[in-house]
């Protein structure tokens, strides 16, 4: 290589290196946007629970003026039947297919951690069969159960209803009322140990 055409070559390598490092940082800068989730259908009172995780584009989604926040709302409280992905956000119909990867999965509710209002932590570990019963996601049960502890107070977290004011077409293991002047039913709910163990922590001692 020609001597007078070396720090010219080096001059190329570098910017060549900053704009890769540029892109890269920006990659990182723009983290992927968290999976959501929703019910499935399968059978009421079924303990096979399935969930479908969407995966949103975000610029398809701004295309259709709907941002990440009002998906996310929309999909807690909604069940679809499989194939069947259409959605409606603010008065729009969105096909989710045409916006975002989806992925039909086994219900999944992880562990989680609650702080009560008296100072006391509890670990809620769910069982997806039971929660299956209700046709709702893990994501909604946990939002669920904070609601309900942070709402009220008990010696006992286990001894809380929750799931309850869910609409239902015909009974579930906990029961259901209709609502007056429509066919509208809802769940009774049940108390959150039958849906999970639960272990409180009190002064670093956990009981059950």
């Amino acid at each position: 290589m020609n001597k007078a055409h070396f720090p010219r070559f080096a001059i190329l390598l570098l910017l060549l290196y900053v704009i890769q490092g540029a892109a890269a940082g920006e990659a990182l800068a723009k983290p992927k946007p968290k999976s959501l989730t929703a019910a499935v259908w399968v059978e009421l009172g079924s303990a096979d629970g399935k969930e479908v995780v969407v995966e949103p584009d975000l610029k398809k989604l701004k295309a259709q003026r709907v941002t990440l926040e009002q998906l996310s709302t929309a999909l807690l409280r909604r069940r679809f039947a499989v194939g069947e992905w259409t959605i409606q956000i603010k008065g729009k119909k969105i096909d989710l297919s045409h916006v975002a990867k989806l992925a039909v999965r086994e219900l999944q509710a992880p562990p989680f951690t609650v702080k009560l209002r008296d100072g006391r932590e509890v670990l809620i570990t769910p069982d997806p069969k039971r929660i299956a019963h209700y046709v709702v996601t893990g994501r909604y049960f946990e939002e669920d159960v904070r609601k309900a502890l942070a709402e009220y107070s008990a010696k006992d977290p286990g001894d809380i209803h929750v799931l309850s004011m869910i609409p239902v077409p015909g009974n579930v293991r906990g029961g259901h009322f209709t609502e007056a002047g429509t066919m509208t039913h809802f769940s009774v709910g049940e108390p959150l140990e039958n849906f999970a163990k639960v272990e409180v922590k009190s002064k670093g001692i956990t009981t059950k």
